[in-house]
């Protein structure tokens, strides 16, 4: 959670430089994305500089309720799976960069759990599509 969106915008704006990036999904973002409400604010400012965007609000949903005192309102709660925040932050990465891998590795602790996801993008222009086309085929081994 050390790699700040500013960063990696200076990266893709040097059109020069290929990353490998190494995204903390369960051990950073996960636990950052608190279940039962909205993250407290430092919490939710580091998200935003490592996000980018405050669009991560978006894995936050009221719950449906059948409750006769509409109201009250209801706590927002995390509605969203590890891949659903992998998804977001490859999306993320598109917008800035010439190209990114579309498959990513999802490293696992001892238990099966996602700790890590390591992405692939590429900021030269002239270079990306071969770039792509081999880092794809190293995410898949």
């Amino acid at each position: 959670m050390n790699v700040e969106w500013q960063v990696l915008e200076w990266i893709a704006n040097s059109k020069a430089i290929d990353l490998w990036l190494l995204f903390p999904l369960g051990m950073g973002a996960n636990r950052l994305l608190t279940r039962d409400g909205l993250p407290n604010p430092g919490f939710a400012n580091k998200l935003t500089r490592v996000f980018g965007t405050t669009d991560w609000n978006q894995f936050y949903r009221k719950p449906a309720t059948g409750d006769l005192f509409a109201e009250s309102p209801a706590a927002q709660t995390k509605q969203v799976s590890f891949e659903d925040i992998g998804n977001f932050y490859l999306e993320r990465l598109s917008s800035i960069f010439s190209g990114v891998a579309p498959r990513t590795k999802v490293l696992t602790n001892s238990r099966g759990n996602p700790m890590y996801l390591l992405f692939f993008a590429s900021g030269n222009p002239k270079g990306a599509k071969t770039a792509i086309k081999i880092a794809d085929y190293l995410m898949d081994a």
